[in-house]
């Protein structure tokens, strides 16, 4: 038996700090000047997006950041500690990606807060030509090579977190890998420092991303991806979220993709677990009033394209 996990997606767009105009518009059955409100209530932080609403790569194989993305600090101005996780995918599959953290608020409560997520895609791989290798340790030098091949590059991915870690500043305290995959990534990020570890998403996590999002208490921007991902979402037999198996155009390939909404809800799950049960989260206002779904959907253009092991016995 398969119903959808989201009854209500449209308020995963009504509750986001920022959004695609031409998105909210898709979805929300709401005045302009309230689809407007909530479309300026937060920025993207990926600068450039391709036809399919992935992100453009920059020389490295990174998503192009927008220069103000940089780690946020609390009252005393010492930075917040983020947590990530990274959701990889198989060959010609994608890889998700999210970053978050706990926002402390004037009043102590907190506001658990994702500021990054994406996903890479194998095809972005495919011909890459001439990737870039920043020297971020002495013994290893800059150095170029080229990559062709139509499968995620996983050193892409490392340096990635290296790159968030040593040039934009992030103090990154936690990277949890699903399981497919990662033994070699986590070998090479702990080798650095990282504290890392193995961990499949489940429907517990799904149930706090949704319970904090629907109740105003997750601050997020709704990437295309994302809102996407998680419109299609089903849970199977009440006890699993999946996502459906769909056709790849005149292929007889086919695909399901939930790696960026996997990621968020491990994230909002773990900033909801370490914020403690004697901190209250914070609740924003609304923006407008609820929204009704639309009845007809549009396609988009393509313009629119001790604390760790206590959390995971539980």
């Amino acid at each position: 038996a398969a119903d959808s996990y989201f009854r209500s997606p449209e308020l995963l767009l009504a509750h986001a700090h920022g959004a695609p105009l031409s998105l909210l518009r898709q979805h929300l059955d709401l005045p302009d000047s309230q689809l407007e409100a909530i479309a300026t209530r937060g920025r993207n932080p990926i600068t450039e997006l391709d036809g399919a609403e992935d992100p453009v790569l920059d020389e490295r194989g990174f998503p192009k950041l927008a220069r103000w993305f940089q780690p946020e600090k609390n009252a005393a101005g010492e930075p917040y500690d983020y947590y990530v996780h990274l959701d990889p995918g198989a060959t010609n599959d994608s890889f998700g990606f999210a970053m978050g953290h706990n926002h402390e608020m004037d009043t102590g409560a907190v506001l658990p807060t994702i500021d990054l997520a994406f996903r890479w895609t194998g095809s972005k791989f495919y011909q890459f030509g001439t990737i870039y290798r920043q020297q971020w340790f002495p013994e290893i030098p800059a150095t170029t090579e080229e990559v062709m091949a139509a499968e995620i590059d996983f050193r892409t991915v490392r340096e990635f977190i290296f790159y968030l870690a040593y040039a934009r500043g992030f103090r990154i305290v936690q990277i949890s890998f699903d399981n497919w995959n990662s033994v070699e990534s986590r070998q090479e990020l702990e080798k650095r420092g990282f504290q890392t570890f193995q961990r499949v998403v489940a429907k517990q996590d799904y149930d706090e991303f949704k319970t904090l999002a629907y109740n105003r208490q997750l601050r997020y921007y709704a990437y295309p991806i994302l809102i996407s991902e998680c419109y299609k979402l089903q849970l199977l037999n009440g006890t699993k979220v999946e996502a459906p198996r769909t056709k790849e155009g005149e292929s007889t390939k086919s695909d399901s993709h939930k790696d960026v909404s996997d990621a968020v809800a491990a994230i909002a799950r773990y900033l909801n677990f370490y914020r403690g049960d004697q901190v209250d989260v914070f609740q924003f206002d609304e923006v407008a009033d609820e929204p009704t779904k639309k009845e007809s959907l549009s396609p988009l253009s393509e313009g629119q394209r001790s604390l760790l092991n206590e959390f995971l016995s539980r």
